[in-house]
């Protein structure tokens, strides 16, 4: 569970819970949407000692709430009201890469995900996509992925001006669980990844079956319940190729996929810094030379010390 020794220390109380959630997404400076912070809230809360606290705290100004938003500092509405028409375009953006995406065999659900999911952006942020594609098929479709958003003019690439598609994160119906890249000891920015991944084309199925292999968020955010709003058949133009192309073609195809970028990402000199958690694997492939889920954890823990005096049980 979330930092036992932390709750030991500042208390197991409903407001306690409240406060914590809250103090996390502080470090971006963000509210929460108050239908949302009982779902992430880091401890159990049934809905009526939910809204007794609630309006406890709020009475105590310890936290304040406008429009359906909920924050802890007042600058957090003022950068909301910044970040709200970045947040329209690049959603925008990420809706017409999903429909081209979609149509890609093999390729069975894309969510946004990291800051754009989060809502935390600015003019200099990417948009970040979560991809799950059919067991053996991940190489072959991230493949084809990067081909089809480079047509588009989609895709972000090094050089590129902000605010294109990144294709960071894949796993197939084998790696469903990414409970194995969980940090040691707790990893919140994890918990909250996994809670806020919006999914933008795909099927339910995918997803719901995504949410089940990684039910252990449950014992960090207690609360949490996600709804299932995807379709549920894959797209005409995915079966098509999926019945025509044979087999032991496709698995020709995804063995030279995963060889030559598997080949490449353990040449890039950033995949060797010590932020770097990058994962090139059969299942999964997570392209990540700036890890930086260390650093929030530490400004968390940092962050909640300052607000222990504040936290009443």
């Amino acid at each position: 569970m979330l930092l036992l020794k932390e709750r030991k220390r500042i208390g197991i109380g409903g407001a306690g819970g409240i406060l914590k959630t809250l103090v996390f997404f502080s470090i971006f400076d963000l509210p929460v949407a108050k239908k949302d912070l009982r779902r992430f809230s880091l401890q159990k809360l049934h809905e009526l000692e939910f809204e007794r606290e609630f309006e406890r705290l709020k009475n105590e100004n310890k936290v304040f709430e406008r429009k359906g938003l909920c924050f802890l500092k007042k600058r957090c509405l003022k950068k909301e009201q910044i970040r709200r028409e970045q947040r329209k375009k690049l959603f925008k953006k990420a809706l017409r890469a999903s429909r081209l995406l979609e149509k890609i065999p093999y390729l069975r659900l894309v969510a946004a995900a990291n800051s754009l999911a989060f809502g935390n952006v600015n003019e200099n942020s990417d948009i970040d996509l979560f991809i799950i594609t059919e067991k053996d098929r991940l190489y072959l479709v991230r493949m084809l992925a990067v081909l089809v958003l480079k047509a588009a003019r989609l895709y972000q690439s090094k050089n590129d001006a902000p605010g294109k598609i990144s294709l960071g994160f894949f796993v197939d119906e084998k790696g469903l669980s990414i409970k194995k890249i969980k940090l040691k000891k707790s990893d919140p920015y994890l918990y909250f990844w996994l809670a806020t991944l919006k999914p933008l084309a795909g099927e339910n199925y995918y997803f719901q079956k995504f949410m089940e292999k990684n039910g252990w968020i449950k014992q960090e955010l207690p609360n949490f319940q996600r709804d299932f709003y995807l379709g549920t058949k894959a797209t005409g133009r995915q079966k098509f190729w999926e019945m025509i192309i044979p087999g032991f073609v496709a698995n020709l195809l995804e063995s030279l996929a995963r060889r030559l970028q598997q080949r490449r990402i353990k040449k890039l000199p950033e995949n060797s810094w010590p932020t770097s958690t990058t994962i090139a694997k059969n299942h999964i492939l997570k392209l990540h030379a700036l890890d930086r889920r260390a650093k929030f954890r530490k400004r968390y823990l940092e962050k909640l010390k300052k607000w222990r005096g504040r936290i009443v049980i």
